[in-house]
């Protein structure tokens, strides 16, 4: 990949695995068009101001790789990231698709158990039972909210999945490294409705993880999993006090404070969408970690 001032140019290579000499025209066409149109989607949900131009590199003899050139006019600024959670230092394109992908392989169509964003790092881990996917939150989003690009993607391999010659697909970077491999068994997992099902959003709860936020102590509950009764943004919830340290040092009695004092600490809050409603509202909240004890008039030390 390839950062001037004034535009962005990467290599993407799409592999058709398999013994092949020849391919049928229409695998190769319907697949590609819906690739190219995969990757004008992606470019313009990250950066709509920016122009992309994608250029195919004449085909070897006896060789299915296609080399695509894309460059984008005024990059945009964290085009480097937008893969990152899935691939360790490759973004670009090929992080965007690759990530898209590979969140598409690993729900085989079927819903997640669970959804965890973290603002600090912009990522979002996706459960299934014990397994888990880390991405890009913006490529979450993208892929949960945008039709077209699922669409796209369906699109782009439905005509490999259809042709009995074709193995599989797999996809090289610049250096001639493969960042992503599908098998012929994984081909199902992309038909329009098994994605629609893994991204429907009948029921679906989420974890928001927010860091250093301030909640103000009204009541302290010993009982009933520590759940203690506290002020955030306004309103009085009840939150479950999730830091040992902390309790610890709470019940020997290293700390005091009374109601009014603040806590500045990290907390999960578990969200929830009720059936045919497109809003999360905020079902629960855990206090993870503490950092800091703000008395009335005197602050105390940190104790991380």
């Amino acid at each position: 990949m390839t950062q001037r001032d004034n535009s962005y140019q990467e290599k993407l290579i799409f592999k058709y695995e398999g013994d092949l000499e020849y391919i049928d025209i229409d695998t190769l066409f319907v697949s590609q068009l819906h690739f190219a149109e995969l990757i004008r989607e992606v470019n313009s949900c990250i950066y709509p101001d920016s122009k992309l131009n994608i250029k195919v590199k004449a085909l070897p003899p006896g060789s299915f790789p296609i080399e695509l050139m894309l460059d984008q006019i005024e990059p945009a600024k964290d085009i480097l990231d937008w893969g990152k959670g899935v691939l360790i230092g490759i973004g670009g394109f090929a992080g965007a698709i690759v990530s898209i992908f590979e969140l598409i392989k690993f729900l085989k169509g079927e819903k997640p158990s669970n959804v965890i964003h973290k603002e600090k790092n912009n990522t979002t881990t996706v459960f299934k039972g014990k397994t888990k996917i880390t991405v890009n939150t913006h490529i979450y989003n993208m892929v949960s909210e945008n039709g077209k690009i699922k669409e796209e993607a369906s699109k782009t391999v439905k005509p490999i999945g259809n042709d009995s010659n074709v193995d599989g697909l797999s996809l090289v970077d610049t250096d001639g490294e493969t960042i992503f491999e599908m098998a012929k068994e994984d081909f199902n997992d992309f038909s329009q409705k098994r994605i629609d099902e893994a991204f429907s959003d009948e029921q679906e709860s989420r974890v928001q993880s927010k860091k250093n936020v301030e909640l103000i102590v009204f009541k302290i509950v010993f009982a009933d999993n520590n759940r203690w009764s506290m002020y955030y943004d306004g309103f009085r919830i009840s939150v479950e006090i999730a830091d040992e340290a902390f309790l610890n040092q709470v019940t020997e009695g290293l700390l005091a404070f009374s109601a009014g004092d603040v806590l500045i600490c990290d907390i999960d809050i578990l969200q929830s969408k009720d059936k045919g409603s497109p809003v999360f509202r905020n079902s629960s909240y855990k206090v993870v970690k503490v950092h800091q004890l703000k008395h009335k008039k005197i602050q105390s030390n940190m104790f991380d």
